[in-house]
């Protein structure tokens, strides 16, 4: 069968219609549609492949690539005598050789979700160990804060934004494991929460950035009002971390997201510092299972013996 009549079926079947010549440099294929009304010497859309055997094989490759370039733009004028451009399949990209400008290689398909999950979850895992690389006696001080305070003095949590909902979770965490604390909302506080805070009370304070506004203000009153102060924020060096008393730092971790903005890397690592103040203080306290259980009555944890 000769290669023109095998381009013919391909071509056919795929629905492009058309016309192929043999030259000695090759082939070339036209759509039909360009064929008519053409000028003398010129060529509209013409494809061309450099096919010094124009074997079968070497003609489906050639029907790749036709399909690959009906979507793309071609020269609307393209004179035999100057430019003819050539159309080669490697790894699905297409080339236009020979054209000033030449078309966009096709684009690799989009990583699978469970592929992109995979990667995101090992974000987080390098976090957490860069995490528990920077814990050092600054954790100490603040579970001997924390440990110290007056048998009334309470331990709060605040935040706002992601850090808000860690802070909530960590107050939460706390309280279950036999240290008694709640969660303030810092935009709350500065309109008229801050008066649940008592001398001698111990407050935490969450904020990536260290720089969030209503945090900072947060700090600066319940300082005047008696109150300890732990912050929790990626630099000790922050505006934060300067005003607090103790800073556990979390460290500077890229975000995991595709624009590397959204808290995920920094949300997950400010839980499990807290998590580990939690769990952490509650061994020391000798907090039984009995005593856990009375905390938490409901569920299935409630009905663990």
């Amino acid at each position: 069968m000769s290669a023109k009549r095998v381009l013919s079926g391909i071509l056919q079947g795929r629905g492009l219609t058309g016309f192929a010549s043999m030259k000695s440099n090759g082939m070339v294929w036209c759509p039909l549609s360009k064929v008519k009304d053409r000028p003398a010497g010129v060529v509209r859309g013409a494809i061309s492949a450099n096919l010094t055997t124009p074997t079968e094989s070497a003609v489906r490759s050639l029907s790749s690539a036709l399909r690959c370039a009906a979507a793309q733009p071609l020269a609307a004028s393209i004179r035999e005598t100057e430019r003819k451009p050539t159309v080669v399949a490697e790894s699905c990209q297409i080339r236009l050789k020979g054209e000033r400008k030449a078309t966009e290689k096709a684009q690799p398909k989009e990583a699978l979700p469970h592929l992109k999950a995979v990667a995101v979850i090992r974000g987080e895992m390098r976090a957490l160990e860069q995490l528990a690389a920077r814990v050092d006696q600054t954790f100490d001080k603040a579970v001997e804060m924390i440990e110290n305070r007056a048998p009334s003095a309470r331990f709060i949590v605040t935040g706002l934004g992601k850090s808000g909902h860690v802070a909530r979770k960590i107050a939460a965490s706390m309280s279950s494991t036999g240290t008694p604390s709640f969660f303030m909302h810092a935009s709350e506080a500065l309109h008229g929460d801050l008066g649940v805070v008592r001398e001698g009370d111990i407050v935490m304070l969450l904020s990536n950035s260290g720089e969030t506004e209503e945090v900072l203000l947060v700090v600066e009153m319940v300082k005047r009002l008696g109150a300890k102060t732990i912050a929790m924020a990626a630099e000790a060096g922050s505006s934060l971390g300067r005003k607090c008393d103790v800073c556990l730092e979390i460290g500077k971790l890229q975000e995991l997201d595709h624009n590397r903005v959204a808290p995920s890397a920094s949300a997950v690592a400010m839980m499990s510092m807290g998590d580990a103040l939690a769990l952490v203080i509650s061994d020391r306290l000798g907090f039984t299972k009995e005593q856990f259980a009375l905390c938490h009555p409901g569920g299935q944890l409630g009905k663990t013996p």
